[in-house]
């Protein structure tokens, strides 16, 4: 599971997906699946020459199956897209208790943490989630993003590179990194990855707020409001991108518009 494009931030690991975007497993290719060559010593066809191969036993190969998914995996989706987080809090951590090196239940419950604002919680699960499969890059992509957070930029972005050297076309993992940039004034340098991060999916709502901010921290007000707007379709429930909105719109001298934009950033606080 990784972060929501629709909330507050991610993509599941391994196993039946959880909520967010998925992701289909890569295909493993065996040796007996490679071209063989099958002509003899002197570049003619063998086969013509030699008798005609003796059936091949019929009988199936013995293949070990692969374990069953925990349906409790199940059940924490489905907890989780019916709002009882505390739910799926709940049947992940039975999960760990046991199976401790769950990756899958490690992933999902520090994402739920990082999203509860728990962020140093959230960073044990993805380091122990990492430990166990290092070369996860959704993984590293949510613990990069955790550790930007709580300001260990330095890690943060130390652990995006990785994932970036694994899967360079990873739209979760250059939106992450635009947000660590953000998050360290370099609004620059985050409107980059989060521009290609925004014409990568068009769908993402934290990488179009992310960068509308960062676009008005640079000055350039008309297109951060078009992004923004963007932003208010995706997120419609994030307080923040209309309070903004209303800063644009009193820049503009258009306070009745404006103050639309605070009742509504008002509305969506909580208390």
């Amino acid at each position: 599971m990784s972060r929501s494009k629709r909330g507050a931030r991610n993509r599941p690991v391994g196993g039946e997906p959880a909520e967010g975007k998925e992701h289909e497993p890569p295909v493993e290719v065996s040796g007996d699946d490679e071209p063989q060559d099958e002509t003899g010593e002197d570049g003619q066809d063998a086969a013509a020459d030699e008798a005609p191969a003796s059936p091949p036993d019929e009988t199936p190969a013995s293949h070990p199956e692969a374990p069953a998914a925990d349906p409790r995996l199940a059940r924490a989706k489905e907890a989780v897209a019916s709002g009882n987080v505390a739910v799926a809090l709940e049947l992940y951590s039975d999960i760990l208790r046991d199976n401790p090196g769950h990756v899958k239940a490690l992933n999902n419950l520090g994402v739920l943490y990082d999203e509860l604002g728990r962020h140093e919680a959230a960073v044990d699960h993805f380091r122990s989630a990492n430990a166990l499969d290092p070369d996860s890059v959704e993984v590293l992509t949510n613990l990069g993003a955790s550790l930007g957070a709580i300001g260990r930029f330095d890690e943060a972005v130390s652990m995006l590179r990785r994932a970036q050297r694994t899967a360079p076309g990873s739209t979760e993992t250059r939106a992450a990194l635009g947000i660590v940039h953000f998050r360290k004034g370099q609004y620059a340098e985050a409107e980059s990855e989060l521009r290609w991060a925004c014409e990568s999916d068009a769908d993402h709502g934290p990488a179009h707020y992310y960068r509308g901010e960062a676009l008005n921290r640079l000055g350039h007000y008309p297109e951060a409001f078009a992004v923004l707007q963007r932003a208010a379709e995706l997120l419609p429930e994030d307080a923040r991108v209309f309070y903004t909105l209303g800063r644009l719109l009193d820049r503009e001298h258009k306070p009745g518009e404006a103050a639309e934009m605070y009742r509504r950033a008002r509305a969506l606080q909580k208390p």
